[in-house]
């Protein structure tokens, strides 16, 4: 929640504990918990830090493989947070995705991508997501 108001003062040195934490007790799965950390992970600047401490997990899961996804690849991320059945994550997933294809200038793939997210965000009345998303699209 801290990053997503603009308090990526106060999120900081939390997520850093958190990667630090995971670091030194590396038999923690990476599970759900990993998706709620992941935005922040990567809007902090955080990834090469993600994906370090990753190394030291025992096993691979689908919930790590997401949140590594979705520092380079978001719509990769969407994916397989669509095979987990995480919803709320996979539209977060693909909002990030809509952003850097149309910033990439491929706009027909972010579009889709955007339209799959607002489906989700609207029918959960996720009003900050709708207008996030909607800004994204009238930047035709």
């Amino acid at each position: 929640m801290l990053t997503e108001t603009g308090s990526t003062t106060d999120a900081g040195p939390l997520v850093a504990e958190l990667l630090d934490r995971w670091r030194e007790n590396p038999v923690t799965f990476a599970s759900p918990w990993l998706a709620y950390a992941a935005p922040s992970i990567f809007a902090l600047g955080r990834a090469e830090h993600l994906a370090k401490t990753a190394k030291l997990a025992p096993m691979r899961t689908r919930w790590l493989d997401a949140a590594l996804a979705l520092a380079g690849n978001p719509a990769e991320a969407a994916r397989i947070y669509a095979q987990i059945g995480s919803l709320p994550d996979e539209a977060h997933a693909r909002l990030r995705a809509a952003e850097a294809l149309a910033a990439a200038g491929r706009r027909q793939e972010a579009d889709e991508e955007l339209s799959l997210a607002l489906d989700f965000y609207r029918a959960v009345g996720a009003t900050r997501y709708v207008r996030e998303g909607e800004v994204l699209l009238a930047a035709r």
